[in-house]
């Protein structure tokens, strides 16, 4: 007799504890609203399917709704409960600070090396340099006549370059704010520039469909690469300085010392070295990610989602890649450089994102954007 009383006080004890676990797992009737107040609707939050919330309503169909348009609660709400795809890979990523005052779209933004200075480029026709840490602005650099489509720090941090759509690039002193040279030779605008990993030489992206290669003391240019047949929008050095990327719509590696083309890809609208320079982020396609072999272009693992990716780069630890996608899309993604599995959603801005870059500690992720503001983002947790 005592022992069925055992087995019966066991099974209610179990049953009871599976009931509760049930009970604080079961969803929650709340009301969702959109950003702007014009519809509400009572239901349950289901899963995240790519930038999608799935709800299910009290007449138990389920709706899809964009994340980025629903009301700043129910994004925290959603956030809140999403599942981390496991404990190594968990992570917390939280708005820092938001920077303001640029009168244009900020095209892009990049960390100094040791991380205490932003610098942006914008549609004001400016670049300008802030405070990582106050994000108070520390100088506007006046010059071009055009907007200013992209900045980059030398490794050392003492200098600036910049290009814009007047067609020339500039090269500043970051303690002074002084122009030191005005480069010229596009016929295009310069979307793109890159300084080399040793800081003596810059390359440069145009809407005239050509890279050029200058020399980062004199101004001298040492060469144009040409192949493209549309503007290049990204360019790069890989760590050792001994090969180039550029994207235009396709993807060539060159050789840095000859500008002899290695490899070509057909699809590229970014590319970017991993730390060590053995691989290469792609983006493109619309719907496409990718990672290749910087040495043959051999495809290593490509992920095909409903974010379109359209530029990404990776953490300075290669473990991680930030994105920003096309068209209108707000939001950044930061997806596992391996596996290539989304880790986190940022959520902030309100127009579409156009630059995305890791600090040089991997502690911080800035962006640029349409809504004319540079976000700094918490990636340290």
């Amino acid at each position: 007799m005592k022992k069925r009383l055992a087995i019966l006080l066991l099974a209610v004890l179990f049953f009871g504890s599976a009931l509760s676990a049930q009970d604080v797992a079961k969803p929650e009737l709340r009301t969702w609203k959109d950003s702007t107040g014009s519809f509400s609707i009572q239901a349950t939050f289901v899963r995240v399917n790519g930038d999608q919330v799935v709800l299910q309503g009290i007449d138990k169909k389920e709706i899809s709704l964009p994340l980025a348009k629903l009301s700043a609660a129910d994004q925290q709400y959603v956030k809140a409960r999403l599942t981390p795809p496991g404990p190594d890979k968990k992570r917390d990523f939280s708005l820092f600070k938001t920077l303001t005052g640029h009168t244009g779209g900020v095209y892009s933004a990049s960390f100094s090396p040791d991380g205490k200075l932003i610098v942006s480029a914008g549609g004001d026709n400016t670049p300008r340099i802030w405070d990582a840490k106050t994000g108070e602005l520390f100088g506007t650099l006046a010059g071009h006549v055009r907007r200013v489509l992209c900045v980059a720090f030398s490794p050392d941090g003492k200098r600036i370059v910049s290009g814009s759509d007047d067609n020339t690039l500039k090269v500043w002193d970051v303690r002074t704010r002084k122009v030191l040279r005005t480069l010229t030779g596009h016929t295009g605008g310069v979307v793109s520039a890159a300084f080399s990993s040793d800081g003596k030489q810059i390359v440069t992206g145009s809407g005239d469909n050509k890279v050029k290669v200058w020399d980062a003391n004199t101004g001298k240019l040492f060469g144009t690469l040409a192949g493209h047949v549309r503007a290049v929008r990204c360019v790069a050095f890989s760590p050792d300085g001994k090969q180039i990327v550029s994207c235009a719509d396709n993807l060539k590696v060159w050789d840095a010392k000859t500008g002899k083309e290695l490899w070509g890809y057909f699809d590229g609208t970014s590319a970017a070295f991993s730390p060590d320079g053995k691989q290469i982020v792609i983006t493109g396609g619309f719907t496409m990610l990718q990672i290749v072999d910087a040495n043959t272009g051999e495809i290593l693992k490509t992920e095909k989602t409903k974010f379109a990716f359209q530029r990404a780069t990776f953490s300075p630890d290669g473990k991680r890649v930030v994105g920003c996608g096309a068209g209108f899309e707000k939001t950044i993604k930061i997806v596992d450089a391996k596996t290539l599995e989304l880790l986190e959603t940022l959520i902030g801005h309100t127009d579409t994102v156009l630059s995305v870059a890791f600090s040089g500690d991997g502690k911080r992720i800035v962006s640029g954007s349409s809504d004319k503001t540079i976000k700094i983002w918490d990636a340290s947790k």
